[in-house]
């Protein structure tokens, strides 16, 4: 039902995988796990951005 639903609301395709960042499967962990997960994601994706970014004495 929910992929339905957000066919009929949303102006895209909900289920396309380039339209997310991280898909984390909440209901195989418990809490604490998938906050770790999401965590250590964005520290990684920050690390990366970082890695793309002139040092500061040149930008």
């Amino acid at each position: 039902m929910r992929p339905r639903a957000s066919r009929r609301l949303m102006p895209w395709e909900t289920t396309g995988i380039g339209r997310y960042h991280l898909i984390v499967d909440s209901s195989r962990m418990i809490l604490d796990e998938a906050v770790e997960e999401i965590a250590a994601a964005v520290g990684a994706e920050r690390e990366m951005l970082d890695l793309d970014l002139p040092p500061e004495d040149q930008a």
